[in-house]
């Protein structure tokens, strides 16, 4: 008998296009079960989202063993928040997302990415525009589960090596969201602004400490006194210190609007001739509205 002839030597790089050769025959002979095909998903999801993979190569062969085309295509990460959110019908909102992408024909990857909240990576034609597409998954979701859900957006990228980075700006535009931004059906970056922002950072004990600092006594006064010390200089702020048009929304008198304002600076302590203390103060009324009702203060 002849002796083989002696190949190349068989490395890393082989074995692991066998591993993912394997888990693309296994996977296909799961794709009867939802829940199996939402969980071999979500371990994708993950995987980028942490990027645990050996090689861009690898990647590659996962999402595509999934059905996700990753060459010649914008890959759009989306991050859906939905705390507490009940089915639909009986139906999961993770479920019912992959069914509606399915039946309308977008390549996506569904799946979990911690409780209450789902990713999906489309993959979209590199000449076609991702927002028709966002809004209309964004409205089905709202009008399914309620309008608390936040669906948020990571820049369009054309390497699957780069969705790790675009993944992670949208999970921190969803945690931007609170419940006084959710007017629009999907949000990307360029939404967050000064209320986003601080509802981002409202666990922080020095944000916490900031709104007492400049707000604390005022606080307290209300609560003592049932007043609303708190909602008229709330309203002064609002109107960028033109205390005619203040005094007109909150419908007092300008010379009972004026008293209330003396009362704010006595308690405060401040000037709110000052720009910059109005400034700190619209800071601060602003962070509290992130931090839940006055009375939870200190």
């Amino acid at each position: 008998m002849l002796p083989l002839a002696a190949g190349p030597p068989f490395g890393p790089e082989h074995t692991m296009i066998l591993e993912q050769a394997a888990t693309a025959l296994t996977l296909a002979r799961l794709t009867s079960s939802p829940a199996w095909d939402r969980r071999a998903h979500s371990s994708v999801l993950l995987d980028l989202l942490h990027w645990r993979y050996r090689s861009r190569t690898e990647a590659r062969l996962r999402a595509e063993a999934l059905g996700l085309p990753t060459t010649g295509h914008r890959l759009v990460p989306v991050v859906v928040d939905h705390p507490g959110a009940p089915s639909a019908d009986g139906v999961a909102l993770t479920d019912h997302l992959a069914s509606e992408l399915l039946s309308s024909g977008v390549k996506a990857l569904v799946g979990d990415l911690a409780e209450g909240r789902s990713g999906l990576l489309l993959a979209l034609a590199r000449a076609s525009a991702w927002q028709p597409v966002v809004e209309r998954i964004a409205r089905e979701l709202r009008a399914a589960f309620g309008p608390d859900v936040v669906v948020a957006v990571g820049p369009g990228v054309t390497e699957l090596g780069q969705v790790t980075r675009s993944f992670r700006e949208a999970e921190e535009v969803a945690d931007a969201i609170g419940p006084a931004s959710r007017d629009r059906p999907f949000h990307v970056a360029s939404d967050i602004g000064l209320p986003e922002l601080l509802y981002s950072l409202r666990d922080d004990v020095r944000l916490q400490k900031y709104v007492e600092q400049q707000l604390g006594r005022l606080v307290q006064h209300d609560a003592r006194h049932g007043s609303d010390l708190l909602d008229t200089l709330r309203a002064y702020l609002d109107a960028a210190g033109n205390k005619s048009i203040a005094a007109k929304h909150v419908g007092l008198s300008r010379q009972a609007f004026y008293q209330r304002l003396h009362t704010i600076e006595r308690l405060l302590g401040t000037d709110l001739e000052s720009g910059a203390q109005r400034t700190q103060l619209h800071v601060a009324v602003t962070a509290l509205e992130s931090l839940g009702p006055p009375a939870e203060l200190g």
